[in-house]
């Protein structure tokens, strides 16, 4: 197990450009179900808004044909990935 390796898990949730338009996460119930286990949660659309991204703006991230992230898109998962890390260590 993780624990028996001292390894901590960490779950992503990046979301998609309707949910930060409409500012609701679809899987809320499985956050919130996380956060209840104490299972760490990277939550990249609060740093999205901590760091500007809303409606008007999140097409730059995505690509319009298939709405994957654009390299932009990857770097603000990255750092909210890396913040979210760092931040976990210093605990």
């Amino acid at each position: 197990t993780c624990k028996s390796k001292q390894v901590e898990l960490f779950i992503l949730f990046h979301p998609s450009r309707q949910e930060v338009k409409d500012n609701k996460i679809e899987c809320q119930k499985i956050l919130t179900y996380c956060n209840n286990k104490n299972i760490r949660v990277i939550n990249v659309l609060n740093y999205f808004k901590e760091n500007g991204v809303d409606s008007s703006n999140i097409d730059n991230l995505h690509w319009k044909i298939d709405g994957h992230y654009k390299n932009i898109g990857y770097k603000f998962m990255a750092e909210a990935v890396c913040e979210a890390v760092l931040k976990d260590e210093k605990k």
